[in-house]
Order: structure tokens, then C-alpha cells, then sequence
């Protein structure tokens, strides 16, 4: 997911939930014939629920990708945040890219409505509030 790329803090991805990740995939795959595969996954959690989920894979480049990877959850006995304490909410997610209008077709065609900034490299800022105020990344 191109975390072995990076050299510095930085988000390299972003992940939506999806009950629909057939139709997710197919729009990932027109966009780029590398995205859109599906894979499956399952572990046992200390408290042996099982947690199985589909995902579209991302791939390790670009170092960072504006464009979102699909995770489905529905065959898992829980959410994995189910057990996470509550408290933090993003606040903004800003994307930044050098072909804002190709990322933002396919955006438009995943149903998301976001902004993308004109920038010489791809960059994704999210501002997370919690009980120590407001974090950026």
C-alpha cells in the first residue's frame, strides 16, 4: 500500500466501507485495470469473534494514492471498531494530486464528492479531532 515508499509521516491511502464492493471494483478497474481486485480476509480476535472481510486491493504505488481502496465487512461477526473506545471523529479529509480532473471523474463515478487540489505531487491532509483537540496529518 506504499508504505514501504515513504520516507516520512505521511497518509498514503484512504479506505471506505462498502456494502457493494462488486460495483466498487468494477469503477476501480475502468479507471485503472490494476485496481479493483478483489481479495478475502479473515482472523480470530482475542475475544475469538472472527472478523472476514472482502477488500479491493490498492497498489504499492504510487507512494500516495488519492484514490480510495473498499473494505466489506458484512460476513464479519463484528465491526473491528465495535470494540475501539470512542472519541475520535475526522474532521476533513483534503486530496492534492497533479491530475486533479482524471481523479476526480472517477471520484464522481464512486459517488464521492470531494475536492482535489491542483499540487506538483499527491498528498492527502486529515484533520482527526479527539480528547486532545484537533490532530493534522
Amino acid at each position: 500500500m506504499g508504505v514501504d515508499l515513504i520516507t516520512k509521516p505521511t497518509v498514503t491511502r484512504w479506505a471506505l466501507k462498502t456494502d457493494r464492493i462488486n460495483t466498487k471494483s468494477k469503477c476501480l478497474t475502468e479507471y485503472n485495470p490494476k485496481l479493483g481486485n478483489i481479495v478475502d480476509g479473515e482472523r480470530k480476535t482475542p475475544e475469538s469473534e472472527t472478523l472476514r472481510w472482502k477488500m479491493t486491493l490498492p497498489q504499492p504505488e504510487p507512494e500516495v494514492d488519492i484514490i480510495p481502496f473498499y473494505l466489506d465487512w458484512s460476513l464479519s461477526d463484528i465491526h473491528p471498531t465495535d470494540r475501539l473506545e470512542k472519541g475520535c471523529f475526522l474532521q476533513k479529509i483534503t486530496f492534492y494530486s497533479p491530475h486533479p480532473d482524471k481523479e476526480r471523474q472517477v471520484l464522481e463515478d464512486l459517488s464521492l464528492n470531494v475536492d482535489i487540489h491542483q499540487a506538483e505531487v499527491s498528498k492527502i491532509l486529515i484533520c482527526i479531532k479527539g480528547k486532545h483537540g484537533l490532530i493534522e496529518l
